[in-house]
């Protein structure tokens, strides 16, 4: 039986600087088929001419430069562009952990499920939501996932999953992968794998850039995927996943109902 044929996409925008390493972390790996992407987004650097200096040495490797709307545009644009079976995100500014572990990864079978896996990451620098040397995060259940997301350089997605929920979200500039992983999770089940996938490298927008607001919005983003029904009375048993979403969606409701009430009677006075 044939290896199912693995797709990377990196984004990229004047990442001169880190982009060598990625493109060799990721034709280092001795596991086969892969392609790998990189989604340039018009780099005024040497980014564009490192990777075409290296398309020369690597079949694999392939490459559109134009004009986007941010990172979650550019990863979007990728997946309209890959044809493997899997698809994995990995920054510019990352690295595989060894070269190894997507062959580790096919050995142990996971590239034969039809699920979503996941691992974890060794965060090299400190960021907001961790410090410097944190192996993020273990396994994740519907509760954690709630309160923060995975990282994407430790997921691999089942292609068909990825057509079925669609394009990121560019309403969120830094958070639209939590967004999406939601999405995900609510059609798909999420495996966790013990193992370190690759080094996140803090310094990026996601380490400092905050969420987006996507942190209120997410009570909504829940109820929306998993089809929740606020009269449903079992979503407020505390021992539910789902309890302390309800509780925010309702306070939200009010709060929002609030708002404009007020709108409406300040217009009404107008």
């Amino acid at each position: 039986m044939n290896p199912p044929a693995l797709s990377v996409i990196t984004t990229t925008f004047n990442a001169a600087a880190t982009i060598e390493q990625a493109i060799l972390c990721v034709a280092k790996q001795s596991f086969r088929p892969v392609e790998h992407w990189i989604i340039d987004g018009l780099s005024t650097d040497n980014t564009v001419s490192i990777v075409k200096s290296y398309q020369e040495k690597f079949p694999h490797l392939r490459m559109i430069s134009e004009k986007d709307r941010g990172i979650y545009d550019a990863m979007n644009r990728g997946i309209d562009l890959v044809r493997g079976n899997w698809i994995y995100f990995l920054g510019a500014d990352d690295l595989l952990v060894h070269d190894r572990v997507f062959n580790e990864l096919y050995s142990e079978g996971h590239f034969y499920r039809n699920d979503v896996f996941y691992g974890n990451v060794l965060v090299q620098g400190d960021t907001s939501w961790a410090k410097d040397g944190t192996l993020y995060d273990g396994r994740f259940d519907l509760h954690k996932l709630f309160r923060h997301n995975i990282c994407h350089q430790a997921i691999f997605y089942p292609a068909g999953v990825i057509r079925e929920a669609g394009y990121f979200n560019l309403k969120y500039h830094v958070a639209a992968d939590w967004e999406y992983n939601i999405r995900c999770y609510a059609r798909k089940e999420f495996v966790y794998v013990d193992k370190t996938i690759a080094v996140f490298n803090g310094g990026g927008k996601s380490s400092y850039g905050g969420t987006d607001g996507i942190g209120d919005d997410i009570p909504e983003i829940v109820m929306k995927y998993f089809y929740l029904d606020p009269t449903d009375r079992s979503l407020y048993d505390p021992s539910s996943p789902f309890y302390p979403i309800i509780k925010r969606y309702k306070k939200n409701t009010v709060f929002n109902r609030f708002v404009r009430f007020l709108d409406q009677t300040l217009l009404n006075r107008s």
